[in-house]
C-alpha cells in the first residue's frame, strides 16, 4: 500500500475543520445577534412603564402572566425583528397608551421641573449648609474682654486669673 502524501492529508485535515467550524460560527453570529436584540430589548422596555398598575420598569415587572407586561414585552420583540428603530417602538407605545407609558416624563413643559428641582434643591440646600455653618463659627470665636492681659491666642484673661498663675509660677520656681 502506498502511503499518501503528506500535502493531501494536510488538505484533508483543513476541510475536515473547516466544515466541522461552519455551523459553530453561524451558531456564534446568531448568539451575537441575539445579544444585540436582547440589549435593545432591555433600553426599550427600561424607557416603559407596565400599564398593571404595579409602576414597575417593563423589564422587571415580575406579575406572574401580567396582563399588560406580557402583551407589550411580546410588541417589542416584533418590532425589534420588524426593523423598527429604539425611538419609533417607544413612540409607538406613547401614541397608543399616552405619556403615562413614559418612565421618565419628557423634559418639556412642567415636566421640566422633575429635571431641574433636584439640582436646584442641591444647591439650595449646600447654600443653607455653608450660610450656617459659617454663622455658627462665627458666634463661637471668643471676643476680647478689656483689662485683661493678651495670651497667644489673641484672647484676653481675666485679671484674677492672671494673678493665680504669676502667684504658681513665682512658687514653682
Amino acid at each position: 500500500m502506498r502511503t499518501p502524501p503528506i500535502i493531501a492529508v494536510m488538505l484533508v485535515a483543513c476541510a475536515l475543520t473547516l466544515a466541522a467550524a461552519g455551523p459553530a460560527a453561524a451558531q456564534s453570529a446568531k448568539t451575537s445577534l441575539e445579544g444585540v436584540q436582547a440589549e435593545r430589548f432591555n433600553r426599550i422596555s427600561d424607557r416603559l412603564v407596565c400599564q398593571c398598575g404595579c409602576d414597575m420598569i417593563l423589564r422587571v415587572c415580575n406579575h406572574f402572566n401580567c396582563p399588560s407586561a406580557v402583551p407589550m414585552r411580546k410588541k417589542i420583540e416584533e418590532e425589534i425583528l420588524a426593523g423598527k428603530s429604539d425611538d419609533e417602538i417607544v413612540q409607538g407605545f406613547v401614541a397608543e397608551m399616552g405619556a403615562a407609558v413614559l418612565s421618565s416624563p419628557p423634559p418639556r413643559g412642567i415636566n421640566l421641573a422633575a429635571w431641574v428641582m433636584p439640582g436646584f434643591a442641591v444647591l439650595v440646600g449646600l447654600f443653607l449648609v455653608f450660610y450656617f455653618a459659617a454663622d455658627w463659627v462665627a458666634k463661637k470665636k471668643v471676643e476680647p474682654r478689656d483689662g485683661g492681659a493678651e495670651t497667644e491666642t489673641g484672647a484676653e484673661l481675666d485679671a484674677d486669673v492672671v494673678m493665680k498663675i504669676e502667684r504658681e509660677l513665682e512658687e514653682s520656681g
